[in-house]
C-alpha cells in the first residue's frame, strides 16, 4: 500500500535552499512475522513478510509472532520543469544525494506523526 502526499517545505538540496512543494511517497511494510532464533548472546529475532514462511515455521513447532507493520518514506521529490517545458518531478533521496528538510508545514508534520504512529489518516 502506498500513500502519496504533498507538503509545503523548506529544503536544502546540494547546497541550495528552496521553499517548494515536497512530494513524499509513504509505503507500508504489511504484516510482519517474527520468531526468535539462537540461545544466550546469539539470540536474535528473524523477520519475514511472507505468510508461507511463517506457516512453515509454525508447522515445525516454532512460536511465530505477528506485527501490524509500519509506514516508511519510500521516495521524496520536488516539482520541476523539464527541458520540454513540461511539469516533472525530481527525486531527491537517491543514493549519493545530499539533502536536508529544514521545515515542513503543520499539515505535513501532522500526517507524518499519524503515519509514524501506524494510523492511516486517508483510510475511508
Amino acid at each position: 500500500m502506498t500513500i502519496k502526499t504533498q507538503y509545503a517545505a523548506n529544503i536544502t538540496y546540494s547546497g541550495s535552499t528552496f521553499n517548494t512543494k515536497l512530494l513524499i511517497e509513504y509505503k507500508h511494510t504489511g504484516i510482519q512475522y517474527y520468531w526468535r532464533k539462537g540461545r544466550g548472546a546469539n539470540r536474535r529475532e528473524c523477520y519475514t513478510e511472507n505468510e508461507s514462511i511463517a506457516h512453515y515455521r509454525k508447522a515445525n513447532g516454532q512460536t511465530v509472532h505477528e506485527r501490524p507493520g509500519h509506514w516508511y518514506i519510500e521516495r521524496i521529490a520536488i516539482p520541476t520543469i523539464n527541458a520540454k517545458g513540461d511539469n516533472d518531478i525530481w527525486y531527491i533521496n537517491n543514493c549519493g544525494d545530499h539533502y536536508t528538510i529544514n521545515k515542513v508545514s503543520k499539515y505535513g508534520k501532522k500526517i507524518h506523526e499519524l503515519l509514524s504512529s501506524n494510523i492511516n489518516p486517508f483510510k475511508k
